[in-house]
């Protein structure tokens, strides 16, 4: 073998070890990037109602914000009467439905201005009108996430319960199946359920005397409030378990 095969084998042997050696025997840091739970989820996006309103002649909605585009979809019933909605904003006046009803009419209406909106409607028989909006839904396989984290921990004597690793496991495999089961009962489109915004701030709410309330007035969806109540329920019964273990332990 010559001396210059020698060479150029020994520059490949070296050349094939590592690049970066750390000193004192100590292992190289190896910078690791990590993608949530949540983000590795595809969710849906689709039309979902944002608001819905019913009545039997003249309405002003209350605000509501949108980003362009959105729905509005009405119907009305009515032996002669008519049907004519308009939303209003900063910049915004558009004119969303004029029809005349003979019996049942209704359409959907796509619209590309959106702000900080209301709809005036001004009708002669009984109508049902909402406005949808395209969102990432909250799906069947974001309740992992959902249950993964805690919400804000009650309170005993001033001082918060701390959940067991084993009943923390279990709150949160009680939860996630709780939480598949109520979409798969109620959500047969995505529009019927809530926001993945909307259902992830639920953990960290704050508690208040009147929360059902609070979040309705709050624009929050009858969905959401079911996700939320759904969490309560399993946090509330994973406290009372661990307050019972603790008082029998104590005996």
């Amino acid at each position: 073998m010559t001396k210059a095969l020698l060479v150029i084998i020994s520059v490949l042997i070296l050349g094939c070890g590592p690049k970066d050696v750390a000193p004192n025997n100590q292992a190289p840091t190896v910078s690791v990037k990590s993608t949530p739970v949540a983000a590795k989820i595809e969710r849906p996006k689709t039309w979902g109602r944002l608001a819905v309103w019913s009545g039997s002649g003249i309405k002003n909605t209350e605000p509501f914000t949108v980003s362009a585009p959105w729905k509005f979809e009405w119907s009305s019933k009515a032996d002669t009467g008519m049907f004519s909605a308009t939303a209003k904003g900063r910049g915004v006046y558009e004119l969303l439905a004029n029809e005349v009803v003979t019996g049942v009419a209704g359409e959907a209406t796509t619209v590309y201005k959106g702000g900080e909106l209301h709809i005036e409607v001004n009708a002669i028989g009984a109508w049902r009108a909402s406005v949808l909006v395209q969102a990432d839904w909250f799906v069947a396989e974001d309740c992992k996430a959902f249950a993964a984290v805690p919400p804000n921990p009650y309170l005993f004597d001033d001082s918060p319960v701390q959940l067991s690793p084993s009943s923390e496991r279990e709150r949160a495999e009680k939860l996630e199946l709780e939480c598949v089961k109520a979409i798969a009962f109620r959500a047969k489109d995505h529009g019927a359920w809530t926001r993945y915004d909307q259902a992830m701030a639920l953990t960290h709410r704050q508690r208040s005397a009147n929360d059902i309330e609070d979040m309705k007035r709050a624009g929050l969806p009858e969905e959401a409030v079911l996700l939320w109540s759904l969490q309560e329920n399993v946090y509330l019964k994973a406290v009372i378990a661990t307050k019972e273990a603790a008082a029998k332990a104590a005996k």
